[in-house]
């Protein structure tokens, strides 16, 4: 398991694609984010909300 200098490990969960505008050269997507951090003990959530990535 890869650790950072801190000694938590830290993954980021993604579903729920959704393409909220799409044209023939771009698209812009909505997704559901959450991220967890997990040190010697139990995995926990740090955090969740929506990420939109526009081109």
């Amino acid at each position: 398991m890869w650790l950072d200098e801190s000694g938590t490990q830290t993954r980021h969960h993604i579903s729920a694609l959704v393409f909220v505008e799409l044209t023939e050269d771009t698209a812009t997507t909505e997704n559901m984010v959450l991220v967890t951090h997990q040190t010697t003990a139990a995995p926990y959530i740090n955090g969740s909300g929506t990420a939109k990535l526009t081109p």
